[in-house]
């Protein structure tokens, strides 16, 4: 249920401003709920967390909470990508495109941020496309 609220908030863009103190309540659940599940290394949330640490320009539908981190998001990819996790194609793609053109000192953090995320993911449920409800925008409960 929290992975789900975290995702898709029962909060409307649209009243961004008259509903502050819900989305700033929000952004601290999310950001709290997206650091333990980066914590724990809980393999259900690995869609999510891609989605969360992508770039802010990625073609993808995505939740209101976002983090772009390109180190933890390419991290992530791989970790993914070991585990046999299908990747919508755009994230692959953008994926792709950082990779090309990161510095040797960003290859440098994305390696260590690599070596820190890529043991001790767990799965707790059945592994179902873990993008599938992420991605479908009529599954949003503001629509």
């Amino acid at each position: 249920m929290q992975r789900w609220l975290a995702a898709k908030p029962a909060l409307d863009p649209r009243k961004f401003v008259q509903e502050l103190d819900q989305w700033k309540d929000y952004q601290s659940r999310a950001q709290k709920y997206y650091n333990e599940a980066l914590k724990n290394r809980r393999a259900e949330d690995l869609g999510a967390l891609l989605l969360v640490y992508a770039p802010a320009d990625a073609p993808v539908p995505r939740p209101p909470f976002k983090m772009p981190d390109t180190a933890t998001f390419l991290a992530l990819v791989d970790v993914a990508t070991q585990r046999g996790m299908p990747i919508p194609s755009q994230l692959s793609h953008t994926a792709q495109e950082l990779r090309e053109s990161l510095s040797p000192d960003q290859q440098r953090a994305l390696e260590e941020r690599r070596l820190s995320l890529s043991s001790g993911w767990q799965s707790t449920q059945p592994q179902e496309s873990p993008f599938r409800s992420l991605l479908l925008p009529e599954a949003s409960v503001c629509q």
